[in-house]
C-alpha cells in the first residue's frame, strides 16, 4: 500500500513539473512570436 501511494505521489509531482514546464514554453513561444511580428511590422 505504501509503495502504491509513493508511486502515485511521484506521478503527481511529474505531472506538476510537466505542467509548469509546458506553461513556460507556451509563454516563451508567445513572447517570441509577438517579437517576430513586431520586427516584421
Amino acid at each position: 500500500m505504501g509503495f502504491i501511494s509513493n508511486h502515485f505521489n511521484v506521478i503527481i509531482v511529474i505531472i506538476k513539473y510537466f505542467h509548469l514546464f509546458y506553461h513556460n514554453i507556451i509563454h516563451y513561444s508567445k513572447q517570441h512570436l509577438s517579437l517576430k511580428v513586431d520586427l516584421k511590422n
